[in-house]
């Protein structure tokens, strides 16, 4: 339909202006510069979890679904919770709260999703009204852009699964990282994404290759396609979310 075309075009432009390009700097976050002596070892490093977190799935989907949730919740809390003035336990439960409303207000999508990764399906649904606590708190604290996020994570749950998550990872999650990156950095935005354009570019050719690969491989469905999406957005993510960690913790911000 019109209404998918114009979504998943919006989607595609997303990770490609801000989704993947704000994890492809972390190269310049310790030094904020271009270490060809560092890059080698960076290179590896980042190489080697990626390829550790896709043996998990391969082996344990089950434990490597746990563990990208986990510090996919950890990784969101400390953004939003730097942006908002959350302390650490506050942010780990913020975290937490959003990955399970959006997985449980579309539970069905969920479930196809699951099932093409060899992931038990979830027997639960969450309410539209989940995550009014936290609204009650964004009010208390007088936190304008806290409530703002509330009230369209709410209405976003009528969207389909991806878009839901898209408008999330991008829109609030990618941007707000995008902004601290930059002030850490001190540059501008075009000059940061030319930076992120070389690593940027090889996730795009690493995913035509993984996603090529099981094409060929296996029976694909259409919700397989995004199985394989997500797996190989757990591998890259996790080497991304320790450096972001790293830089929280040496600025000290927010924890």
């Amino acid at each position: 339909t019109a209404q998918s075309i114009i979504g998943y075009s919006l989607f595609i432009i997303g990770m490609i202006a801000v989704g993947l390009p704000h994890g492809a700097v972390d190269h310049l976050l310790e030094t904020r510069k271009w270490d060809f002596k560092k890059a080698p070892k960076f290179i590896f490093n980042y190489l080697f979890l990626s390829a550790l977190m896709a043996c998990v799935w391969y082996f344990f989907p089950h434990l490597a679904f746990a563990i990208f949730f986990l510090y996919s919740a950890w990784h969101f809390g400390q953004a939003d919770g730097k942006l908002w003035s959350l302390n650490l336990p506050l942010s780990v439960l913020w975290g937490l709260s959003l990955l399970v409303y959006i997985i449980g207000t579309h539970l069905n999508e969920t479930n196809a999703i699951l099932s093409s990764m060899r992931i038990m399906q979830f027997d639960f649904s969450i309410p539209v009204w989940f995550l009014l606590p936290w609204l009650f708190l964004a009010l208390y604290k007088k936190n304008l852009s806290f409530s703002i996020t509330i009230l369209w994570l709410t209405v976003s749950s009528a969207l389909p699964l991806i878009f839901s998550f898209g408008l999330f990872f991008i829109g609030q999650h990618s941007i707000n990282g995008w902004i601290q990156i930059k002030n850490h950095l001190k540059m501008s935005n075009k000059k940061i994404w030319m930076y992120a354009l070389p690593f940027h570019t090889a996730a795009w050719l690493f995913l035509c290759i993984y996603y090529l690969y099981f094409l060929h491989a296996t029976d694909i469905k259409n919700s397989s396609q995004w199985g394989i999406f997500f797996i190989f957005l757990s591998c890259i993510s996790l080497p991304h979310t320790i450096a972001m960690n790293a830089l929280y913790i040496r600025k000290r911000l927010p924890f």
